[in-house]
């Protein structure tokens, strides 16, 4: 579904986030790499090349079940270590 009729709505919304992570992190000068998962991750990546210019920014080649996928594999291996 082309959602970029919206991006105008959501975009005071990804700026606050960004802004958030600008005031949680400072100037980055500690952050190597940025990976963006989740299905709105591109969303952030022109917000976050000019928050953080100079960082790579990589995004997930399946971004929408990237996050499942990783708690999925979390869960696989907390169930491993109680046993179950």
């Amino acid at each position: 579904m082309d959602l970029s009729p919206y991006r105008r709505h959501a975009q005071p919304i990804v700026d606050r986030a960004i802004g958030a992570i600008r005031n949680a992190v400072g100037n980055g000068v500690d952050i190597d790499e940025i990976v963006l998962v989740g299905g709105g991750g591109r969303y952030f990546l022109q917000g976050l090349e000019a928050a953080f210019p100079g960082r790579p920014i990589h995004e997930s080649k399946d971004a929408l079940f990237a996050n499942v996928r990783g708690f999925h594999i979390i869960g696989q291996i907390l169930c491993k270590c109680r046993g179950q």
